[in-house]
């Protein structure tokens, strides 16, 4: 972290920026609310305990799960009460300003965090996550009267990325040399989801999609030169967002699909990787999402969330929010 830092690379924010801010206590208010909704529901019972039935296991062979440490400035006195209720932390004997939390209580609480800073601070901060449960826990609807409509927009297959093996100095001299082509990149995946966003009608959005899937072929293949210039070895990765739908007109033309998460448009796209033929696609489905991300979806003029994929971890996962009638193969 110190070495991206003094690179340029890093921005540390503080949870101070939220938890011990008098100036937002409405905000704070509304963290709190939710995530104590969130530990309650049926949906994080399932990420904490995801497997059904029972099996007879001797207690000698059970490992229980390590405990994650928050330093208390990152925790409210609320929620150190309510999670200390339910027995989902304990305090470190050794060190009192840390306590330990139960894993999966602890990653839901930081990327909750996440998100509700990102919301507060000064630059434009959009969340990202490798891990689809918790992007489900921090925007899913819970149910079709309790929602919001919004755009997922998934690049399937779409981004080449270094290699675990490509050391960080070799990955942030490429970012260097190459940040004119690499800004151009994400302005037109920013540009994009800005015309998605602010469209009139199904058809706009559509022609939005086919204008993207041409430029960003072009910008892909430019990147992967890049990459190839620099002897860099990449992999096709891929990127899920939520994006919000500023059009009353629009939202009154999608209501029809009453609750159901339907896919708009299914664009397949080739294009050349270390010699190899990849095919990925851009996919564009209209769902939902909790209401209580309203304000967050209606100020952004592009995504607000990003789920990053690669191969070992899947692609992006079927689920009745992005199910295609295909399969899908997993800056």
């Amino acid at each position: 972290m110190r070495f991206l830092k003094d690179e340029g690379f890093f921005r540390p924010i503080s949870p101070n920026t939220l938890i011990r801010n008098a100036n937002v206590f409405n905000t704070i208010d509304d963290f709190e609310i939710e995530f104590l909704e969130i530990i309650e529901s049926r949906e994080f019972g399932r990420v904490r305990f995801p497997y059904s039935g029972s099996h007879r296991i001797h207690n000698t062979k059970m490992r229980p799960p390590e405990n994650y440490d928050i330093h208390n400035d990152k925790v409210s006195h609320n929620v150190l009460h309510a999670l200390a209720d339910r027995g989902l932390l304990e305090r470190d004997s050794m060190n009192s300003e840390w306590i330990k939390v139960e894993p999966k209580t602890a990653l839901l609480y930081m990327s909750l965090l996440a998100k509700y800073i990102a919301e507060l601070d000064t630059e434009s901060t959009t969340i990202g996550t490798d891990n689809y449960s918790y992007e489900i826990l921090n925007f899913n609807a819970n149910s079709r009267h309790d929602n919001v409509s919004c755009f997922s927009s998934n690049l399937n297959k779409v981004l080449p990325t270094p290699t675990p093996n490509v050391s960080f100095e070799k990955i942030l001299d490429f970012k260097k040399d190459r940040k004119d082509e690499l800004l151009k990149f994400r302005q037109e995946i920013s540009n994009f989801e800005e015309k998605v966003s602010n469209s009139e009608s199904i058809k706009e959005v559509k022609s939005h999609m086919i204008e993207f899937s041409e430029k960003i072929e072009l910008e892909v293949n430019e990147i992967n030169k890049c990459f190839k210039d620099a002897r860099i070895l990449t992999v096709a990765k891929s990127l899920k967002s939520l994006i919000s739908i500023k059009s009353p007109t629009l939202l009154s033309s999608i209501a029809v699909y009453a609750g159901k998460a339907t896919q708009i448009a299914n664009l397949p796209m080739g294009y050349t990787m270390a010699g190899l033929s990849v095919m990925g696609g851009i996919e564009l489905f209209h769902s939902y999402i909790s209401a209580r991300n309203e304000r967050i979806t209606r100020e952004r003029e592009s995504s607000f969330s990003y789920l990053y994929h690669a191969d070992k971890a899947g692609l992006i996962r079927i689920t009745p929010h992005n199910r295609v009638d295909r399969p899908v193969s997993k800056n």
